[in-house]
């Protein structure tokens, strides 16, 4: 009996290949102008207004090498939820979906302790393609910021 394949979206974060569960992904939308955040973190880029919702925009770039996302037609933003949120992660070449069974990927064999893009990484198509995971894509300090109730 063949393996059940689960739907990603392909996307490069500094030049390197990741996948997003197609399941987490409530929308991908233009990359378009947010709205800044004076005394943000720098992974947090913005504020994206989506049908009348303030939703934090995180660069999934900046998060990883430090740098931007450079702004390319396929430069897309990615709708995830995280607990109740909503949020936007930035990503380039936001253009390919793979199938694969989700048991292809496999945990990193060391721990990082803070917050990192990769929570698990297989081989697709002659690459090593690592999975991002919104629950854990946020930083303790970050998911404070976004998550969190503020009165």
């Amino acid at each position: 009996m063949a393996e059940l394949q689960e739907l990603f979206l392909k996307f490069q974060v500094g030049g390197r290949p990741f996948v997003l569960a197609a399941r987490d992904i409530e929308a991908v939308l233009p990359n378009v102008t947010v709205r800044s955040i004076e005394n943000a973190p720098a992974a947090v880029v913005g504020l994206l207004d989506y049908q009348g919702q303030s939703l934090p925009v995180l660069d999934l770039c900046q998060m990883s090498t430090g740098q931007t996302a450079v702004s390319h037609y396929s430069t897309r933003l990615m709708l995830v939820r995280v607990g109740e949120s909503l949020l936007a992660l930035r990503a380039e070449q936001v253009t390919e979906l793979v199938r694969t069974p989700a048991s292809q990927f496999q945990p990193l064999p060391f721990s990082i302790p803070e917050a990192c893009l990769t929570s698990s990484v297989a081989r697709l198509e002659d690459e090593l393609v690592a999975r991002v995971e919104p629950a854990q894509l946020l930083s303790p300090e970050i998911s404070r910021m976004l998550l969190e109730p503020h009165g």
